[in-house]
């Protein structure tokens, strides 16, 4: 499991949750929510509008010697859907409406929905909330951006949704055990989720504290030629120089 495509979906989720249209209810790889049966129709399991977030496909490539702490060009899915079902009928007015958002429970009401949630997002996660912070400070950029959508009418049940699906450069993993600056996105990651749930699960992806690096561990670590490791890693990791167990790394 990638450090940096973890904090991605749960920045996201933390930062989106209660600035849309849909509440609370966002979901971080909650698949239970929107399904693709079989017969490649959509299932709807959600009892509300939702928000669901996940990682697909990552590309690391380019030149040089890439390795597997390099997370690349990773694949961000934010999916929003809408079921007319979830609406509630107004025995006043006549009309069927979705509760709490105003909007008629119709297809236009669905499509105009997808809409508002869609631009929700967009200025949640380039705002200056604190998650919204912590999750650009995840990545070097957005190479590239699609949106999808999805209908369906089946069983007298009518559901829309949406996919934005965005490419961003992850930054990579830290070095495992790796002292943290500070201003380290994996630092400030491991700070914001202290207390929470996810605590334990962070701790694992760093790794312990006290783990230190051979000399070869950074020459694979680093994709880094016996030269260039010559000049680049400290003399202390060459073979006789300082005990291995006395190496300590501070990630900038």
């Amino acid at each position: 499991m990638s450090l940096c495509r973890f904090a991605l979906r749960h920045a996201a989720v933390e930062a989106l949750r209660g600035q849309t249209l849909v509440g609370d209810n966002v979901k971080n790889s909650d698949f239970r929510a929107l399904d693709i049966a079989a017969d490649g129709a959509l299932r709807d399991n959600s009892d509300k509008p939702f928000i669901l977030i996940y990682t697909d496909d990552a590309t690391v490539d380019g030149m040089g010697h890439p390795t597997l702490w390099e997370n690349g060009i990773v694949e961000l899915v934010i999916e929003s859907g809408i079921a007319a079902a979830m609406g509630s009928f107004n025995e006043e007015t006549g009309e069927t409406t979705f509760t709490g958002y105003g909007v008629p429970a119709t297809d236009t009401g669905m499509e105009a929905a997808l809409d508002i949630i869609d631009r929700q997002v967009a200025m949640t996660l380039h705002g200056d909330g604190e998650w919204a912070l912590l999750f650009a400070h995840l990545h070097d950029g957005i190479t590239k951006i699609e949106r999808k959508r999805a209908t369906l009418s089946d069983s007298g049940t009518r559901l829309a949704a949406r996919q934005i699906r965005m490419w961003v450069d992850a930054k990579a993993d830290p070095v495992w055990g790796a002292e943290l600056a500070p201003a380290h996105y994996a630092k400030r990651f491991e700070t914001a989720v202290a207390g929470t749930d996810v605590e334990e699960n962070v701790a694992t992806l760093l790794g312990p504290a006290d783990a230190p690096m051979s000399y070869e561990q950074v020459r694979a670590r680093y994709g880094l030629s016996e030269d260039a490791a010559s000049v680049l890693v400290p003399a202390a990791l060459y073979p006789g120089g300082a005990p291995v167990s006395e190496i300590r790394w501070l990630v900038e």
